[in-house]
């Protein structure tokens, strides 16, 4: 089975409320997409340095196993919707880039 990455770039839509973003992507987000069958880890990143103001300050990977990539992509996308209309979203996610890779190497110490 393959294995792939996917991460973003965000930001918080309201930096006064930083501290509730960061709260609901780690206690909310996070487990919800640990809940979904492919998802293996779900890792959060602050930057401590930025070039400007308008870069991104988080940046977020899942790691993710599956021979359907187009298949998952599409589910994981229907799940994410299906939070935010379950009201498990947050308007203070501003997703400012996203990608994902497969693994085609990896070592390890």
């Amino acid at each position: 089975m393959a294995k792939w990455i996917m991460f973003g770039f965000s930001s918080c839509t309201d930096p006064t409320r930083e501290d509730e973003f960061v709260r609901w992507y780690k206690e909310m987000r996070q487990p919800d997409m640990l809940k979904t069958t492919p998802v293996k880890t779900c890792k959060m990143y602050e930057t401590i340095y930025s070039w400007s103001e308008e870069e991104p300050r988080y940046f977020t990977i899942y790691e993710f196993e599956t021979d359907k990539i187009e298949e998952t992509l599409a589910q994981l996308q229907d799940y994410t919707k299906k939070l935010d209309e379950e009201g498990r979203g947050t308007d203070l996610f501003n997703l400012m880039s996203a990608g994902v890779y497969r693994e085609i190497n990896s070592l390890t110490k």
